[in-house]
């Protein structure tokens, strides 16, 4: 088999070859090709490179060929491999993110629905509100007005002491039914806020 037909089926090129997609002088070549592939040159007959040997000179030529230039079949194979790896590594960050954010949504459900609760309500609270708000089992109406009265936050007969008053995290107010006037003490969300506090 002939040299050019050996050439043709290997897909080889000839250092001359090589110089001229490079654009540089065939010394240059030569150069890489000593210091790459030591063996390859052999005085008294042609050079031939196979695409490794062309895709290792171009790397060491143009170290930034990788964006610009004609591509060989292996950089090109490279290069796909590249772009996977980094879309692989982007895959398994986002997943992490994903997973981080999803407990993170977990962990805030409560306090959203809590926050939604209280909103909801048209400014002041009665204690039964405040301990559905609360929402913890043991602490119904009756258990929250006698920690509230532990707590010194109200009297015997549910009343809010005044300095809670002023501070307006209570208040008294007044209904009128059918001739006869009834109290009731209603919470304010600063006293809701103060009151999650102490009993935490």
């Amino acid at each position: 088999m002939s040299n050019h037909l050996i050439k043709k089926t290997l897909q080889l090129m000839t250092v001359k070859e090589v110089s001229e997609m490079f654009d540089v002088t065939p010394e240059a070549i030569k150069i890489w090709v000593r210091e790459l592939f030591p063996d390859l040159i052999k005085n008294g007959s042609i050079t031939y490179l196979n695409e490794g040997h062309v895709t290792a000179i171009k790397l060491k030529l143009r170290p930034t060929s990788i964006v610009v230039g004609p591509k060989t079949n292996l950089e090109k194979k490279l290069l796909i491999q590249q772009a996977i790896m980094f879309l692989n590594e982007e895959v398994e960050e986002l997943k992490q993110l994903n997973s981080i954010q999803g407990q993170q949504l977990i962990e805030q459900a409560p306090k959203v629905e809590f926050f939604d609760t209280v909103t909801q309500q048209d400014g002041w609270l009665t204690f039964k509100e405040v301990a559905n708000i609360l929402n913890i089992k043991e602490l119904g109406r009756n258990n929250l007005t006698k920690k509230l009265r532990e707590l010194k936050f109200i009297n015997d007969f549910n009343k809010p002491y005044q300095r809670y008053i002023d501070q307006k995290l209570f208040k008294v107010i007044e209904t009128n039914k059918s001739d006869k006037i009834f109290t009731s003490t209603v919470v304010s969300q600063k006293g809701l806020d103060r009151i999650i506090k102490e009993l935490k």
